[in-house]
């Protein structure tokens, strides 16, 4: 039986995920809006079709037009085992919503 993780140990590998974020510096070094209330949409975990996945997405944020926000709310629209997939993707490669 695998062993839980301590919250220290989740600490970490979330800071290591920030460090080793597939997006570029461009994306990450802007601000999120302060009143930025993201809607609640369905999590994709690699069963389903990713592009219809993509649609649902764009659906749901139909007023979002700056791609750093698309690429930010993005990954939190991810759950196991694909947000460590794509936490896997080589670091700082991402520089748009549409890469």
């Amino acid at each position: 039986m695998a062993k839980e993780k301590t919250t220290e140990q989740l600490a970490m590998q979330a800071v290591m995920q920030c460090q080793s974020s597939p997006f570029t510096e461009e994306i990450l070094d802007q601000e999120l809006p302060s009143k930025l209330n993201a809607p609640k949409f369905d999590q994709y975990n690699g069963i389903e079709d990713p592009t219809d996945h993509i649609k649902r997405f764009r659906k749901y944020l139909p007023l979002v037009k700056e791609d750093h926000l698309l690429c930010l709310l993005f990954q939190s629209s991810l759950t196991d085992p694909i947000f460590d997939w794509f936490h896997k993707i080589p670091p700082r490669s991402i520089g748009s919503f549409g890469e």
